[in-house]
Formats: structure tokens, sequence, C-alpha cells
């Protein structure tokens, strides 16, 4: 494990809840998987996320769930692929 992963672990430690992998579609068809907030997750709900931008998109319906984890554990891993090289030695 990356010595970076370890950290976010501590950061995220105390993050109550669950998240649940979805998969979403947008409403002009476009599809997408993402771990939200189990609150969130319900089939047939529409949201609000956020782009690669950093801006909110209307318009986001969950058509299926699974894969509940801990909220802390999802939290601590999304930013895994930054460590990668750094845990490769390459």
């Amino acid at each position: 494990m990356a010595v970076g992963s370890i950290r976010k672990d501590k950061e995220f430690k105390n993050v109550k809840g669950n998240h649940v992998q979805c998969k979403l579609r947008r409403v002009n068809g476009d599809l997408d998987h993402s771990w939200i907030p189990q609150k969130y997750a319900k089939k047939g709900k529409f949201l609000k996320l956020k782009n690669e931008d950093g801006e909110w998109e209307n318009g986001w319906e969950v058509i299926e769930t699974w894969g509940v984890s801990p909220s802390a554990e999802v939290l601590a891993r999304t930013e895994d692929y930054k460590h990668q090289r750094e845990a490769s030695d390459v």
C-alpha cells in the first residue's frame, strides 16, 4: 500500500455512513458509474453531480445500485490513482 493511501485512511477514519456504487444516466443519455452516499442512492432519484471542472450538473438519474461500502473506505480510495507511480517504483 502506498504511503499516501495510509495517510488518506487516517483523514477519513471518522467519516460515518455508507456509499453505494450506482449506475447513473443523464437526461441526454450519457452513462456513468459513481459511489454516492447511501441516502441519495435510490433507484429513480434524480441527482445533481459535480463534473470534472467542479461545476454542478443537474439531471443524473440513478438507474441501478449495488455494492455498499463504508464511506470512509470509499473516500480514502478516491485518489489512489495519484499514488500509483509512487507505489510501483516506476
